[in-house]
């Protein structure tokens, strides 16, 4: 019961979030991917790579959808001492 109770209050925490947000001229998108990121973020802090993963994941497209995504070669990977 507890934790449907916390359910509900994020998701409505959540919501007045996103509306607050869209009355300030943010993109609620951003917001979800900003917790999104800082949920990886905490399995990582945690050595639990797998379980933030697919938040990470849900992060990344949900900024690259609002901001655009890579371009001009921004993900390729220096070599190793160049």
């Amino acid at each position: 019961m507890r934790s449907m109770s916390w359910s509900i209050a994020v998701v409505l925490l959540g919501n007045a979030a996103a509306a607050a947000a869209q009355d300030a001229g943010i993109d609620p998108r951003l917001l979800e991917a900003q917790a999104n990121l800082e949920e990886a973020k905490r399995f990582l802090d945690a050595g639990r790579y797998a379980d933030g993963l697919p938040y990470g994941e849900r992060g990344l497209t949900l900024q690259e959808a609002v901001l655009g995504g890579c371009t001009s070669g921004c993900r390729q990977i220096p070599e190793p001492g160049g």
